[in-house]
């Protein structure tokens, strides 16, 4: 973090005022990475590794990398008693351990990329500021900070750091941890904001579609991805889904490292004969019928680690939401978007609409 980034983040818990550099422990030719900021309304967050955690104490304890002795100086002892966990702090720590451990890039994310922002393809660039709202491992700000002149990318846990060590080389991005329910910017502060597979696993998913629309300028568009609730499918594929569910409640609750075992089970026993499957029948002219085999089209041409990440993504989070497109309409009017556009495709049902 650099002095001037200062000028991009405020305190979203105070007096939105800019912060104060206290206590820099550690600065390497003019980056910030060791630090304390201060904010107007005398609330304090770390900067680790560069990165500035502006976080809720709650979320503060049990996702940043912080020290019992930067808490103790820093943070009142009435703060330090209301450690509490909650299922944000479960679904956090969930994606954390995934983006851990899946934290390569892969050919295919190209083409991935390019089905989410196929809503945007015809923008030469998104603007002089977007916003990343969720970026895991960074795998879509690798491609999308080449449309813009500044990318802030921002996560509600350690995957901020993996995503900082993936992009290092790009000099336009700019990281920060913070709560998409509670973000650190100024209002109509950017040009065009995309959160992909984000905001289902948040418990407040209105708050949070709020807070981007708050931080996005007018005419500024928005681009979301949430899981679909299977209303474009047959009756039986949602029936289908439901008996999956029913594992995914069960795997979620065991412990992380457990978990990815009947997940690689699921993939070898499940995902690759279904997906097998709906290549024969696609392949035997009958296109119509395998685009609703469960799994073949939203997972044809995706090789088995992109596969089984994709599972640990499903089946190992404790909170997933699911909508129907009219839902997901409904939601970007209540907001004030016009000129929204639904794809039609898989990935369904991503949307965009521009702010008024």
């Amino acid at each position: 973090m650099k002095i001037e980034d200062l000028d991009d983040i405020v305190d979203p818990f105070g007096d939105l005022k800019k912060f104060q550099v206290v206590d820099i422990q550690n600065e390497n030719d003019g980056e910030i990475i060791t630090a304390t900021l201060k904010s107007g309304a005398g609330n304090y967050y770390p900067v680790i590794n560069g990165i500035p955690r502006i976080l809720q104490y709650e979320l503060l304890v049990n996702l940043a990398p912080v020290t019992q002795a930067w808490l103790n100086k820093y943070i009142s002892k009435d703060i330090r008693t209301t450690n509490r966990k909650n299922i944000q702090i479960d679904v956090a720590q969930s994606f954390e351990s995934e983006w851990r451990r899946f934290n390569s890039f892969k050919d295919v994310y190209k083409e991935i990329y390019d089905s989410y922002f196929y809503l945007w393809r015809d923008k030469e660039n998104y603007g002089n500021r977007v916003l990343d709202a969720g970026c895991g491992m960074g795998r879509w700000a690798k491609y999308a900070c080449d449309k813009t002149r500044k990318l802030f990318c921002v996560d509600v846990s350690q995957s901020i750091d993996v995503a900082q060590m993936n992009l290092r080389k790009q000099s336009n991005i700019f990281f920060v941890q913070s709560d998409l329910t509670n973000l650190p910017f100024h209002n109509e502060m950017f040009d065009s904001i995309y959160s992909l597979g984000v905001l289902h696993h948040i418990p407040d998913t209105t708050k949070a579609f709020s807070e981007l629309t708050n931080k996005l300028k007018r005419n500024g568009s928005l681009l979301t991805y949430m899981y679909y609730a299977f209303d474009n499918r047959p009756y039986w594929f949602k029936t289908i889904f439901q008996c999956t569910n029913v594992l995914r409640l069960i795997i979620s609750r065991l412990p992380k490292r457990v978990s990815y075992v009947p997940v690689f089970l699921l993939v070898l026993g499940l995902y690759l004969p279904l997906i097998y499957t709906g290549k024969c029948v696609s392949a035997a002219g009958l296109p119509d019928i395998a685009r609703n085999i469960p799994l073949y089209e939203g997972n044809k041409n995706n090789d088995f680690y992109v596969l089984y990440n994709n599972s640990v993504d499903r089946f190992t989070t404790p909170l997933e939401k699911r909508y129907t497109k009219k839902e997901i309409v409904k939601l970007y009017e209540e907001f004030g978007f016009e000129k929204i556009e639904v794809q039609d495709f898989v990935p369904y049902w991503t949307t965009t609409g521009r702010r008024k």
